[in-house]
């Protein structure tokens, strides 16, 4: 009884690795949209992130000098994403919240995989001040290696 008992054991828990096993394959598999802003203002900023028109707005801080990188998975079937939208104060020290939106652009990539190589880079975009030092806007980078969404 006791080895009927150990045979069931043994098989329940290889059943149970092969299952965890192809779950990180189709995981492994799926593309994601990706970008990335880069803050080159001297400051910390914040900034908001939503996917697609009805999300909710995500609070973002930026510290001068790095870069954050959002992505959002990719329809198996239809190959699409939510369109990715950021909003910040473009007035930069006037105490106020001057709101500016963008829609933004998003590149296909692979997410780190020990089955594939990496595919891609987020879109890369910028936020810099004008000349004047008032005036935040943020930039797409051109990249001429990559397609876009």
């Amino acid at each position: 009884m006791k080895r009927i008992l150990s045979t069931i054991s043994l098989a329940m828990a290889v059943m149970l690795l092969a299952q965890i096993a192809a779950q990180a394959q189709v995981s492994c598999g799926f593309d994601r949209a990706a970008f990335s802003i880069e803050n080159r203002t001297g400051v910390t900023l914040i900034y908001y992130v939503r996917w697609g028109n009805n999300s909710q707005w995500e609070k973002k801080t930026l510290k001068s000098g790095y870069v954050n990188t959002h992505w959002s998975l990719v329809d198996g079937i239809m190959g699409t994403s939510p369109t990715p939208y950021v909003k910040f104060d473009r007035i930069g020290g006037d105490g106020n919240f001057t709101a500016k939106e963008h829609r933004l652009k998003t590149y296909t990539i692979d997410p780190i995989c020990s089955k594939r190589p990496k595919r891609g880079e987020p879109k890369h975009y910028v936020f810099r001040y004008s000349e004047n030092g008032a005036d935040l806007n943020l930039y797409a980078m051109r990249e001429e290696t990559q397609s876009g969404n």
